[in-house]
């Protein structure tokens, strides 16, 4: 048994802003190319700082999300609180589907093989670098990811900041209108909207590179799978799983150092390492 909200009927004014929110998710990243462009560039005369106006925007926008999603909820014809995911989750087995088996048990060594090499970062870069890189470890990252990092306890906290509100902003669209609207309004099945949602959140991540576009389409794909097909209807289960991957992103964001490191002393070891991404090895050398 698959999920698929047996109760939920949107109506029309539903169906409408449901569909109006999956345009807003579709034209996200086109609409925050700019600002991340900006960001990509030097800081700007005035000293203001162009990260901090992106994740400002971005929190905004996710808000924004929730409250559609909630108008959409308040606006269908008839919902129930097991339609949008508020509920406990109902483990479905695999007696019958081996092949989910093989799916899930590949998308939990993924989030494993994902997860602790980051972890194993954050902690490199907390015992030897106070959460800045330096030298020779930020010269081995694109110069558009370096960009990207915080350079002061402001930015960072903004960076938290957008983090924490996409992720109620993603959950709340995701699994209280894409999924109730498409299985429910529309008829489709439950793998065609896995599908759908697996392809808007590859898209939603496009402005962070093909890499970690890739990386956030997997994790999705793991949280609307389980969501789906076997923890059931229980908001509970993506939350965890983006829950987890967002707290230990944010653990291994490290901040923008100087351009080139000072020289060392002479005599005395010097600890570098090698950022790449999802690795951190320290290394020692004299």
């Amino acid at each position: 048994m698959y999920f698929h909200p047996p109760t939920f009927e949107p109506g029309p004014v539903a169906t409408a802003i449901g569909l109006a929110l999956i345009a807003c998710l579709i034209a996200q990243p086109l609409v925050f190319r700019p600002l991340f462009r900006a960001a990509r560039r030097s800081a700007p005369a005035d000293g203001s700082s162009p990260l901090v106006r992106l994740y400002r925007a971005t929190v905004w926008w996710y808000l924004g999300e929730m409250f559609v999603g909630m108008v959409f909820v308040g606006t269908a014809s008839a919902v129930t609180p097991a339609d949008i995911g508020l509920s406990l989750p109902a483990f479905h087995g695999f007696a019958d589907r081996p092949g989910l088996l093989a799916v899930v048990l590949c998308g939990a060594a993924f989030l494993a093989l994902r997860l602790f090499p980051m972890a194993l970062q954050a902690w490199v870069l907390w015992r030897y670098t106070g959460w800045t890189l330096r030298g020779e470890a930020q010269a081995g990252l694109p110069r558009a990811t370096v960009a990207l990092l915080p350079e002061d306890a402001a930015e960072r906290r903004a960076a938290v900041l957008s983090s924490l509100t996409w992720l109620l902003g993603w959950t709340v669209s995701v699994h209280w209108v894409v999924i109730p609207l498409l299985a429910s309004g529309f008829g489709l099945s439950a793998w065609n909207t896995f599908v759908t949602v697996c392809l808007l959140t590859l898209w939603g991540a496009s402005n962070a590179g093909w890499r970690g576009a890739a990386t956030t389409a997997f994790v999705g794909a793991t949280a609307t799978g389980w969501y789906l097909f076997v923890f059931v209807g229980s908001l509970l289960t993506p939350l965890l799983v983006w829950g987890l991957y967002v707290a230990v992103l944010l653990a291994a964001l490290p901040y923008r150092g100087p351009d080139a490191a000072p020289e060392p002393v002479p005599d005395e070891p010097v600890m570098t390492w090698r950022l790449d991404d999802g690795d951190a090895t320290p290394k020692a050398r004299t």
